[in-house]
């Protein structure tokens, strides 16, 4: 082998052993290249094919530049127990359960020219038991975390995306399940953003639709960023359609600013969205496409030092959320809810993490088990509280940063105001507390 062969199979080797090579296709151009040019033979180039230890992902499509996997496995352990408080009354079932809390697999595609794609999927859907389907809703369970075409628009400053993701609502909920620092979200975003299923409890408001999106940043002012979507109207978790047969759609708005003062960062926001048919499914199951939501959400997060805190709150005006005096539902309802999450770095492997949230329905009511992890819903007495509160405190190892975390917890949630319907939420009050545990790896 002549000396120049031997100085471009080390300077290749030194490169993919540093991972720098951009992609398996790209390295076969480049080593045909050079076979082409005579700078070194074809028994070399395949020489060093086969011995480099840079692991490549090839696109079907030519049109592909670059093809970027990317995923998630968390496993956890729960284990729930609910106190009725109700005299005489028995207790459910505790829930101690090992499960496969998420498994994400997808991959990103860069075509060049800010064209791309993402398609991210959670496997472990498939371990959960589905809902009934509602009126035309399908399968309570959706495959998809995200399907999306993307342009990038240097000249607006800013990416265009169509397909089906999360619209920017709610501070937790839009903040990745890898990277929130409780193991499992708030009640107060499970009862606004969680995925709606036909049930008359939670309110589903944002959470996943299928539309288009557009974030920018504003170049004039540093830290400005914004955003508007246009999507279904309905929440489209199942068929991603406005299913039903409804046909109206929402519209979204966010701004946020982030900056620093002293020693001290920050980030502010709100987010603004209005579905025309956002309670469309509230009356047993029954179409209604007059059932609009408007809801909206300020947020801010804190940064100095070790400590961190991320406060949110969240409020919706429902048409027909709740019941009137007769008994029927035909009442606006204003639910509200708080959450406030501190944090403190006591090592730089070792974080503790406190959170309260705090809910209010307004007389639309919530059952425990639409808003709480494994917790069981009582029996007798009716399942509908009209406001809860909830606490808890955990410790977060960050055993490779969040590629790698391990995650213990003890939650208290307790329930007020309970009743059998919207009209008359007085009853005695329900506890669900335990631990919760969680490995999660990142990749």
């Amino acid at each position: 082998m002549n000396i120049h062969s031997l100085k471009m199979l080390g300077l290749l080797a030194g490169v993919a052993a540093f991972g720098t090579l951009p992609a398996q296709a790209q390295d076969k151009a480049t080593l045909d290249l050079l076979v082409k040019k005579g700078v070194i033979s074809q028994a070399d180039a395949d020489g060093v094919a086969k011995s480099s230890s840079t692991v490549g992902v090839v696109a079907k499509d030519p049109n592909v530049k670059k093809l970027t996997l990317e995923g998630d496995l968390q496993i956890q352990l729960d284990m729930m127990t609910t106190e009725d408080k109700g005299a005489g009354n028995s207790n459910p079932t505790s829930n101690n359960e090992f499960l496969i809390r998420r498994a994400h697999i997808g991959a990103i595609a860069d075509l060049g020219n800010g064209w791309g794609g993402e398609i991210l999927m959670d496997m472990a859907t498939g371990a959960q038991v589905p809902g009934a389907p509602q009126a035309g809703l399908g399968d309570a369970w959706s495959l998809f975390e995200k399907a999306l075409i993307t342009k990038k628009i240097d000249e607006a400053s800013g990416t265009m995306s169509v397909g089906f993701t999360k619209v920017m609502f709610g501070l937790e909920e839009t903040t990745s399940a890898n990277a929130v620092k409780p193991i499992e979200r708030s009640l107060g975003s499970r009862y606004f953003d969680e995925t709606y299923k036909g049930e008359t409890s939670r309110i589903g408001f944002a959470n996943h639709h299928v539309g288009i999106f557009w974030d920018g940043k504003i170049d004039q002012i540093a830290g400005l960023t914004y955003g508007v979507a246009f999507t279904n109207g309905a929440q489209s978790s199942e068929q991603y359609t406005n299913a039903g047969g409804f046909n109206k759609f929402a519209y979204w708005l966010y701004g946020a600013y982030a900056g620093t003062m002293g020693d001290v960062g920050y980030k502010v926001g709100l987010n603004y969205g209005y579905s025309s048919e956002g309670n469309s499914n509230a009356v047993a199951g029954t179409p209604n496409q007059s059932n609009s939501v408007y809801a909206y959400n300020p947020y801010m997060t804190l940064h100095y030092g070790n400590f961190d805190l991320a406060a949110e709150f969240e409020q919706a005006m429902v048409t027909n959320g709740r019941a009137n005096a007769a008994g029927t539902v035909s009442s606006r309802a204003n639910p509200l809810a708080i959450t406030i999450t501190p944090s403190y770095m006591i090592t730089p492997q070792w974080e503790v993490v406190f959170r309260y949230s705090y809910l209010n329905t307004d007389g639309r009511g919530a059952t425990l088990s639409d808003v709480v992890r494994d917790g069981h819903n009582p029996s007798v007495g009716g399942t509908l509280f009209n406001d809860a509160q909830q606490y808890y405190i955990g410790l977060n190892w960050y055993i490779m940063g969040n590629s790698l975390k391990w995650s213990v917890g003890y939650e208290y949630s307790v329930f007020n105001n309970r009743g059998t319907n919207m009209n008359n939420l007085t009853g005695p009050r329900a506890e669900v507390d335990g631990f919760r545990t969680r490995l999660q790896i990142t990749f």
